[in-house]
């Protein structure tokens, strides 16, 4: 499965962070490239520890049933789901620079989040690192392909 963990998925990432431009039309969904790059600095940040989420009650069957599926085998809906406040509290600055923020903090991820990590999602409560890693590939690549890159 595709990992943060895994060098090979990290650089596959970075590469097509690199390939996208700030006027891309998105296949799905409503947000531009300047925002979706901010988004996903801020989801970074969440799964490193570096920024604070606050846990949703979501119940049992969010978390015990719906957790595992939606970050190990279900396919994502396009442009369906809307996120949390504090994954979108960053605003698009330059974006060059936002991406090379979202790359550098790609490379940090194995250094970060370490496999006994219990960092908070705000809708599956305390993840380990293994998940965070799985998750946030996942979501990446999922906002990547909303560009066709």
């Amino acid at each position: 499965m595709n990992s943060l963990y895994n060098s090979q998925c990290r650089e596959e990432l970075k590469n097509r962070i690199a390939a996208l431009k700030p006027d891309m039309t998105p296949l799905f969904g409503k947000m531009a490239p300047s925002k979706a790059v901010a988004h996903l600095i801020d989801q970074m940040k969440v799964a490193e520890g570096k920024k604070e989420s606050r846990e949703r009650n979501t119940g049992f069957f969010t978390k015990r049933i719906m957790r595992p599926l939606v970050i190990h085998w279900l396919p994502w809906p396009k442009g369906k789901v809307e996120t949390v406040p504090e994954m979108l509290e960053t605003a698009p600055g330059d974006f060059e620079q936002d991406k090379q923020t979202l790359q550098t903090l790609i490379d940090e991820f194995p250094k970060e989040v370490v496999a006994g990590s219990r960092n908070v999602h705000p809708a599956f409560g305390p993840l380990c690192g293994r998940e965070w890693a799985i998750l946030s590939y996942r979501h990446l690549d999922h906002h990547l392909s909303q560009f066709g890159v």
